[in-house]
């Protein structure tokens, strides 16, 4: 059996966690600040209720967003070509991100 990528574990444990928050907890919690709103804005605290859902998410999409951007650091310098950590027939370019190409899927090289 082959071992699952990181990456791929990584969106599986975030869907399931979005939809056990979203599905299972969200009604729940907008039912709750309705009760608690109803006290002081009547039959508007449904609509800040909702609101607050709505702010929720915003507010974690954007944490989301920090999150990949401090992410994106390398630990070292990138590997020189024709070292042990390139697969021989890749080379590396240094810039904003380490990019590995493999000449045998270059599509410049791969024309039928």
């Amino acid at each position: 059996m082959a071992k699952p990528s990181m990456r791929a574990l990584a969106s599986a444990l975030i869907a399931l966690t979005a939809t056990c928050f979203g599905q299972g907890v969200g009604p729940l919690a907008v039912g709750v600040v309705n009760d608690a709103l109803r006290g002081s804005y009547g039959t508007d605290a449904v609509r800040y209720s909702l609101l607050s859902a709505a702010i929720t998410t915003t507010l974690g999409a954007l944490l989301f967003v920090w999150a990949a951007r401090s992410g994106t650091t390398r630990a070292g310098p990138p590997p020189e070509a024709g070292s042990p950590a390139l697969p021989p027939g890749e080379t590396c370019q240094a810039g904003d991100e380490t990019i590995l190409r493999n000449p045998r899927n270059d599509p410049e090289t791969d024309r039928p």
